[in-house]
């Protein structure tokens, strides 16, 4: 299994965090292609992308865009705006020969919640998700769709949705983003059970999961949970998850610890101890 260090715009000066990732014992990097990535990528950190595997032992993969990228909005003209910015990142990946290639579905709408509204963006969805999949298997590389933290595409139902209906189509499941939606959900449920802990994610999904998102998750009872905290700074039970890890078909986990806390970003240190304990529980 390959352990991944995310990579984002506000990681730069490049070569110092390749060489960051090298140095504590990584296996690839998740690149973001957020904007103003890959558009302004220079000369120079093209050529430190193209030299990632010989020079610093690192692998790629690559995050797609997701700020503003409504892919799934039920009029034409922002789906379908957004989807050519997908297809422009998905052909800047190829040059790399990525380990995977993984997208959120966006599609908000105001009037989402009224069962019309919702039943037309799930069907972009499906349309935009197949599209993405068809591009990534002609390109050469696989596609995971991930999670998201909030109810309406953090739900179980939606994610099996897309994979019944899309063959070839991997999950890329984050581990707080369920936490999050599950908290959603309940609120908004009143209380009602469904199955949204992350056994029952484990369970439904197992032999899709391609990649999973690690990361800490401080569970309140009266407010959202926090997430994206390093590892034994949350609630979360990282040898239990560890476990149903095992069983999946997963060959790549990213771990995204951004915070020791709210607004005190993770150290070097806690990325290395990070990665020791979770190679030492899933080798």
């Amino acid at each position: 299994m390959k352990f991944a260090m995310p990579i984002w715009y506000g990681d730069r000066p490049l070569q110092a965090t390749f060489e960051r990732a090298h140095r504590i014992g990584f296996d690839y990097i998740e690149l973001s292609l957020d904007y103003p990535w890959p558009d302004e990528l220079t000369g120079e950190e093209m050529e430190l992308l193209e030299k990632l595997e010989g020079e610093y032992g690192l692998g790629m993969a690559f995050h797609g865009p997701w700020a503003g990228k409504i892919i799934s909005h039920p009029r034409d003209e922002i789906s379908n705006a957004c989807m050519k910015i997908y297809e422009k990142c998905l052909k800047f990946a190829r040059k790399f020969n990525p380990l995977y290639f993984n997208f959120h579905q966006f599609g908000y709408a105001a009037t989402r919640d009224f069962e019309e509204i919702k039943r037309r963006i799930w069907g972009r969805a499906l349309e935009t998700t197949r599209a993405i999949a068809d591009l990534g298997r002609r390109n050469g590389f696989p596609i995971t769709v991930e999670n998201n933290e909030d109810p309406f595409f953090g739900n179980p139902k939606f994610i099996e949705f897309l994979l019944e209906k899309i063959g070839g189509l991997n999950f890329c499941l984050d581990v707080g983003h369920v936490m999050i939606s599950r908290w959603e959900i309940h609120r908004r449920a009143k209380g009602e059970s469904e199955k949204t802990e992350i056994g029952d994610w484990f369970d439904l999904f197992g032999g899709r999961i391609l990649t999973v998102h690690l990361h800490d998750c401080l569970i309140k009872e009266d407010s959202r949970p926090v997430d994206h905290l390093v590892i034994g700074k949350g609630d979360l039970d990282f040898e239990v998850i560890a476990k149903a890890i095992k069983k999946t078909r997963c060959k790549h986990v990213l771990i995204e610890t951004y915070y020791r806390e709210r607004g005190v970003f993770a150290t070097e240190e806690d990325l290395k101890n990070n990665l020791e304990f979770c190679r030492s529980l899933v080798k």
